[in-house]
Order: structure tokens, then C-alpha cells, then sequence
């Protein structure tokens, strides 16, 4: 999501299995599936790790992703 100190980032982990709450943000990659964001487990990485790119996430679609993630942390 955001870069923080030199090649690392913050990361939050996707799925595809469908979920619902509050908990997890929905959207649909480039690809047109639809992904899952578990916003509870949000890891800092190494970018080394970020190799392979999979698919990309529209702008607006990470805006939406950070809202509800900064609303998440300030509950």
C-alpha cells in the first residue's frame, strides 16, 4: 500500500473466498475477479518479498481501501 522505510511497505494480505463484515473490503481486480481485503491482517514487508504481481487495483478502489482501513484502526 504505502512505502515506509527504504524497500519496505505495509501489505494487506487478499483472498478470493467471499467474506462479509466490517473486517474485510471487497473489490474487483484488474482481472475482474473479485478480491477480498483482510484488513485484520495487515503485515510489514520486506520488498523483496513483492516479486510477482498478480493483478492491479483500480485508484479509486484503494482510496476506498485506505477509508475504511484508517475508519477501522480509529474504531
Amino acid at each position: 500500500m504505502q512505502r515506509v522505510y527504504g524497500n519496505a511497505c505495509l501489505a494487506i494480505p487478499l483472498t478470493t473466498t467471499d467474506r462479509k463484515g466490517d473486517y474485510y473490503f471487497c473489490f474487483k481486480d484488474s482481472k475482474g475477479k473479485p478480491q477480498y481485503a483482510l484488513l485484520t491482517q495487515i503485515r510489514y514487508l520486506d520488498g523483496k518479498r513483492l516479486k510477482y504481481q498478480r493483478a492491479d487495483i483500480k485508484k479509486e478502489d484503494l482510496e476506498n481501501l485506505r477509508d475504511v482501513f484508517c475508519k477501522l484502526v480509529k474504531k
